[in-house]
């Protein structure tokens, strides 16, 4: 995902966030936490924003 994150209820379906580009920077895989919001975001891709190390993947937790 190198254009950030979408966060969306299925019933009814709509968008109920997202984290572009500028906050997140490309994303390897992001999870929720059952319907809860808390986001398991892991940095990857081309522009990762939180990784530090190349080469190396790094998981950040939100409170969405």
């Amino acid at each position: 995902m190198e254009t950030g994150v979408r966060i969306y209820n299925v019933e009814p379906l709509m968008e109920k966030g997202h984290l572009d580009h500028e906050q997140v920077g490309s994303v390897a895989q992001c999870s929720m936490l059952h319907r809860s919001n808390l986001l398991a975001v892991v940095g990857g891709g081309v522009n990762p924003k939180f990784s530090e190390i190349s080469g190396e993947r790094t998981t950040y937790f939100l409170n969405y």
